[in-house]
């Protein structure tokens, strides 16, 4: 509890998640979106939106103007396109044929990814101004895509499945560019803020049944790493930081924080009293988690990281200055 920061409570079970720097969006199991002042946890809006439950959410900041836009996407099959200040409805996108589990937009390319019940991903263009049809849909997994994350570029995709599969595609060419198989199902996927740069080649990392977390470096065809030992139950969503960070979020109610360098389990964040549906970080690094309690709650990782190096950093100054003084001996 102590590493709480906020907690907004009294809400609907939170399926879904995501942020801005003036307010988060929730989405609920009734299809209804919420839009809440972040720093108050005051509604701004609650609209139905969908006719099945809301499974994911993006929150998309335009480069060029700053203007915020929202991603739905819906048990019922479809996207939508949000103004958040008017709850105005700006695009329905439509092209899968069953439930999507996840959605993911990148603001510099203007283009969105999304992921459905039938193994299916389709790219969207956000630059349409009315109703919206996929620029290409592929059929990449036999099983779920319980995860999707775009490139900066637009045009690679990292997916998850249940099938026990995490792929990196390249959606103008078709092509695996990478295929990892895993021995569990793996419902998340998250790539390292640095993923689009040169060749949009880089680490991606996925959360399994098995409370486990997978790292994968797609210039290779193995898994680079496992995170083991902070999960009791499936991971539901995973979250990078650039300096080096992994967040898990599960079932169990628990959120880990990992380190990449040494692969080792840094910290645990406790406080939901039932399991954690969805996770985000921002772009400024501060970590939010929604659960099944009602609650969704604002964590001081970044008070955590930083009292993490200070104390490495004094421990390596220690025997630094023991080393000094063993030389001075002899």
């Amino acid at each position: 509890m102590a590493d709480c920061l906020m907690m907004y409570s009294d809400l609907d079970q939170v399926y879904s998640l995501d942020l801005t720097k003036h307010w988060f969006a929730q989405g609920c199991y009734n299809g209804i979106l919420i839009l809440r002042d972040l720093e108050q946890g005051a509604i701004k809006h609650s609209l139905t939106a969908h006719n099945g439950y809301i499974r994911s959410l993006a929150a998309i900041s335009s480069p060029e103007t700053g203007a915020e836009t929202l991603l739905s996407a819906s048990q019922d099959g479809t996207l939508k396109l949000w103004d958040p200040e008017s709850a105005r409805c700006l695009q329905t996108m439509e092209g899968h044929n069953c439930a999507v589990d996840c959605v993911s937009a990148n603001a510099e390319s203007k283009r969105a990814c999304s992921g459905d019940v039938q193994g299916c991903i389709a790219v969207w263009d956000l630059r349409s101004s009315t109703q919206s049809k996929y620029l290409r849909k592929l059929r990449v997994h036999v099983g779920r895509v319980m995860g999707c994350v775009m490139s900066r570029d637009g045009r690679r995709v990292s997916t998850a499945s249940d099938d026990g599969t995490v792929k990196y595609i390249d959606t103008e060419t078709s092509l695996v560019v990478a295929h990892y198989n895993v021995q569990s199902p793996q419902m998340c996927v998250a790539t390292l803020p640095d993923e689009g740069a040169e060749q949009g080649r880089g680490m991606m990392v996925s959360g399994g049944s098995d409370g486990k977390v997978y790292s994968f470096d797609t210039r290779v065809k193995c898994a680079h790493g496992v995170y083991s030992g902070g999960h009791t139950d499936v991971i539901v969503a995973v979250g990078t930081l650039s300096s080096g960070r992994v967040f898990s979020a599960g079932d169990d109610g628990v959120t880990c924080q990992w380190s990449v360098a040494t692969g080792g389990l840094e910290h645990s964040y406790h406080g939901h009293s039932k399991g954690i549906t969805c996770m985000k970080i921002t772009k400024d690094g501060h970590l939010f988690t929604g659960s099944y309690d009602g609650t969704v709650r604002h964590w001081d990782n970044l008070g955590v990281i930083y009292r993490l190096t200070t104390n490495a950093l004094f421990i390596e100054q220690q025997k630094n200055e023991k080393k000094k003084k063993e030389k001075k001996k002899k």
